[in-house]
């Protein structure tokens, strides 16, 4: 191969290993060695424990739970941050992720772009209060949307 590795590879959901030629491709997501490999899910559980302190990162934790569905989109399905993330990204993200999950987002009646790799700002009911990639506020008018608000939102 030669030319560039584009940035969105680093973290494709069935990716477990790249290795380019240094020489010949210009990667800007690969580690020193020239490989690519993903984030795996325990750095993105150390880095959200962190900030989730609410509960010291138990709900991250617990199989099932609104927080711990969002930990595992993020790792997994979302590649929108994949190359070189910045931690308010992957805040932001995760927090509406979160929300989502807690709000029985799968019934909406509408969810454009939710748990998509969308720019935050492309989700609907999103796009009125967000500034650079990052959410400052939303507003969903709907009898679909019930649950508990998560603490998250708070990211």
């Amino acid at each position: 191969l030669t030319g560039v590795v584009p940035e969105g590879m680093c973290n494709l959901p069935s990716l477990t290993k790249l290795q380019v030629d240094c020489a010949e491709v210009n990667c800007t997501c690969c580690s020193p060695s020239c490989i690519i490999e993903p984030r795996p899910l325990e750095e993105y559980l150390t880095l959200l424990t962190e900030v989730s302190s609410v509960d010291g990162g138990a709900a991250l934790q617990e199989e099932g739970s609104p927080q711990r569905l969002a930990l595992e989109w993020i790792a997994t399905d979302d590649i929108s941050h994949a190359a070189s993330p910045d931690n308010d990204t992957i805040y932001s993200r995760y927090a509406l992720a979160t929300f989502y999950y807690a709000m029985d987002g799968e019934n909406w009646e509408e969810s454009d772009g939710w748990l998509s790799n969308q720019p935050l700002c492309d989700w609907s009911f999103v796009e009125a209060e967000c500034e650079g990639g990052l959410v400052y506020g939303f507003g969903i008018f709907s009898d679909t949307v019930v649950g508990a608000l998560p603490p998250e939102l708070l990211l």
